[in-house]
C-alpha cells in the first residue's frame, strides 16, 4: 500500500528507492525460484554418478549386508 501511495506523490526520491527495492526483490525471487530446480537436479545427478555407481561396483546381499564377493 505504501508503494502505491509513493507513486502518486510528486517527489521522486522515494519512488526511486521503492523502485530499487522491488527490482531487487524481484531478482532475488526469480533467483530463488530457479535455485530450487538446480538443487533438485543436482541431487539427482549426484545420486546417479556416486551412489548408483558405488552400488554397482560393490554389490552386497540385501538381507545380510555382507559382500557377495566374500561368499564366493
Amino acid at each position: 500500500m505504501k508503494t502505491i501511495m509513493e507513486i502518486a506523490v510528486e517527489e521522486k526520491l522515494n519512488f526511486n528507492q521503492w523502485l530499487f527495492y522491488w527490482v531487487t526483490f524481484g531478482l532475488f525471487t526469480i533467483g530463488d525460484f530457479f535455485a530450487h530446480f538446480i538443487g533438485c537436479r543436482g541431487a539427482e545427478k549426484l545420486n546417479e554418478k556416486l551412489v548408483k555407481l558405488s552400488c554397482v561396483q560393490h554389490p552386497t546381499d540385501d538381507h545380510i549386508g555382507n559382500k557377495t564377493a566374500d561368499k564366493e
